[in-house]
């Protein structure tokens, strides 16, 4: 560990967590009780979220890496040139088990009309410039300030204070942790998990960066082309169901071997660990 910085523990990780949560959920409420439309307005709301979760991402690196440069410590490396193209990849194929799980979590736990509603007008594009605005902040904003605070100040802090596995595990579940709707834990679980692991293997942050983007491009794109919708999502028989289960899980074993035999990947991960 370099110079004075304070290591950074499971239970900070979690403090940090629950602390930015209870403040992006407090500056929401504020911000629609001074005006009430922006409860349905996602690009005022991922602004909120960039500004918490950037602050967050500030406060840790204040703390935990004081005397490291901001790009190394969020883990802004290079790696093995495929990394960021298993990470797009990733964030495609990961759709069809998320969504399995999400269906079954539905038809467990339906979602009442009045939270159905709320979703679809979060996601309501009327206008060419509304569209836009919508990609730009579900797809662009929203899963950059994320992977900044997530994969990045709090993986890394905690992967310089321990073990990979740990480091990839606490920050998964606070990942998870930070989102309110409960019902949506079980495929968050996933997304993390298969982010936490690409994230160790890559020893680099932008893999995960490109993962996410994906991801949330994807959701946002079904939605938009009328594939699925709030109300109904997309339907797919278990046989697709089943290849989007193996497909994934096959990309996560060629990161796996990719990144073990790559020198580029190794140093990376030797700079996560502040091996080098």
């Amino acid at each position: 560990m370099s110079g004075d910085d304070r290591p950074l523990t499971y239970a900070a990780a979690f403090a940090w967590t629950l602390a930015a949560t209870a403040l992006l959920v407090l500056g929401v409420q504020a911000t629609v009780l001074a005006r009430p439309s922006i409860a349905s307005d996602i690009v005022t709301l991922a602004g909120c979220e960039a500004v918490v979760y950037l602050l967050g991402t500030f406060g840790v690196l204040r703390l935990h890496a004081e005397n490291r440069i901001a790009r190394n410590a969020l883990g802004m490396r290079p790696s093995h040139a495929a990394m960021p193209v298993f990470g797009l990849a990733l964030g495609l194929s990961v759709q069809l088990p998320a969504a399995s799980l999400q269906q079954l979590i539905h038809e467990l736990s339906p979602p009442s009309e009045e939270e159905l509603a709320r979703q679809a007008a979060l996601l309501a594009a009327d206008t060419p410039v509304r569209m836009v605005m919508l990609i730009l902040a579900a797809a662009c904003v929203a899963p950059l300030v994320e992977e900044l605070f997530f994969r990045g100040a709090l993986f890394g802090g905690l992967r310089r204070s321990g073990s990979a596995i740990g480091a990839a595990l606490v920050s998964a579940a606070c990942f998870v942790i930070s989102h309110p709707d409960i019902r949506a834990w079980l495929p968050l679980l996933l997304v993390a998990l298969i982010l936490s692991h690409l994230r160790v293997a890559s020893g680099s942050l932008l893999p995960c960066v490109a993962l996410h983007v994906s991801f949330n491009g994807a959701s946002i794109a079904a939605h938009l082309t009328g594939v699925s919708s709030v109300t109904s999502p997309a339907g797919f028989g278990w046989p697709v169901t089943l290849a989007g289960w193996a497909g994934t899980a096959l990309l996560v074993l060629l990161v796996q071997y990719v990144a073990r035999q790559s020198p580029e990947a190794e140093r990376a991960r030797a700079e996560d660990a502040d091996e080098l």
